[in-house]
C-alpha cells in the first residue's frame, strides 16, 4: 500500500501532475507568476532586457543616440569619466567591455528581486490571519473552499447586524 505522501511525491514527478499543478499555481497567483518569469528572463537571458532599455535612453550600437536622454546626459556634465558609469553604459550598448558587467549587475538584481519577492510572499501568507466557523483566527494555513469567510454561513447567520436595530437599546432622546 502506498501512503498518502509517497503518492503525492509520484504525482509531482509524472509530468501532467506537475504541469497541471504549476498552471493551477500560476492561475492562483498572476502577479507572482509575472513576477518569476519576469526576474527569470533577466536571469537567463539579460541581453533580451538590457539592449532595448540601452537602446531606449540612448546607448546604441553605433554609439550615442542623438536627441535621447544619454546625450543630453552627456551634453550637460562634460567630459565622461573612462570607464565610469556613462562610458560602461555607453561601451554595453556598443558591444564592449561593459557587456559583462551591465548584465551582471542586472542578473543579480533579477535574482534579488525574486528572492525578496519570495520572502514577500512568505511573510504576507503567515500574516494574513483567516476568519474560520468557529469564530477564531486562523494561521491562513488552512484551507477554505466555502464562498464566504463564516465557513459557508450567511452573512446574517454571522452575526451581522448592522441593519437591524437591537430591541434590547433605548432610542436617545435629545
Amino acid at each position: 500500500m502506498i501512503d498518502r505522501d509517497t503518492q503525492d511525491e509520484a504525482e509531482c514527478v509524472d509530468d501532467r501532475g506537475l504541469a497541471r499543478k504549476a498552471a493551477d499555481w500560476a492561475r492562483a497567483h498572476p502577479f507572482q507568476t509575472a513576477l518569476h518569469v519576469g526576474t527569470g528572463l533577466v536571469i537567463v537571458a539579460p541581453a533580451a532586457v538590457v539592449a532595448p532599455v540601452l537602446g531606449a535612453v540612448g546607448f546604441g550600437a553605433g554609439g550615442l543616440v542623438g536627441g535621447t536622454a544619454a546625450t543630453a546626459y552627456q551634453a550637460s556634465h562634460g567630459p565622461i569619466v573612462a570607464r565610469g558609469i556613462f562610458a560602461t553604459l555607453q561601451s554595453a550598448g556598443a558591444g564592449g567591455y561593459g557587456v559583462p558587467i551591465v548584465h551582471g549587475i542586472v542578473r543579480a538584481g533579477g535574482a534579488l528581486a525574486s528572492a525578496l519577492s519570495f520572502g514577500v510572499a512568505k511573510a504576507c501568507k503567515k500574516e494574513q490571519p483567516t476568519a474560520t466557523g468557529n469564530g477564531s483566527v486562523g494561521s491562513g494555513d488552512e484551507e477554505d473552499d466555502s464562498e464566504s469567510n463564516y465557513g459557508g454561513q450567511d452573512e446574517k447567520e454571522a452575526g451581522d447586524t448592522a441593519d437591524i436595530d437591537d430591541p434590547q437599546e433605548e432610542p436617545s432622546v435629545e
